[in-house]
């Protein structure tokens, strides 16, 4: 769902998770790791009024952009904060694993 939300536009971390109805926690924790990664770029960054540092616009490399291959390491980076136990981290496991379920389901059978 994150890499569908990138795929469409750039967004800051709360822009994301608005459009994903993911936790602002996670998403902010995951589009990190992706950064980290190198699965995402951060490279712009935008003032929003009520925050005093400006903030990342985070987008896609072109590269990834064509590959749907990393839907299952971000759902792997979503579940991350599940571990650490509470309610709020159920309710992101949850979300991660529709996400799951949802990327399975669209993602194509491989070419022999």
């Amino acid at each position: 769902m994150l890499v569908k939300a990138l795929q469409e536009a750039p967004g800051t971390s709360r822009e994301l998770a608005q459009r994903t109805g993911i936790a602002q926690r996670v998403t902010m924790y995951t589009l990190a790791d992706m950064v980290r990664a190198g699965d995402v770029d951060s490279t712009q960054r935008v003032r929003r009024p009520g925050v005093k540092r400006p903030v990342p616009v985070y987008a896609l490399p072109a590269a990834v952009e064509a590959d749907a291959g990393h839907v299952a390491l971000v759902d792997a980076w979503m579940r991350q904060p599940a571990a650490s136990g509470g309610q709020r981290a159920l309710r992101d496991r949850q979300v991660a694993e529709n996400l799951a379920d949802a990327a399975a389901a669209s993602t194509p059978a491989p070419r022999p």
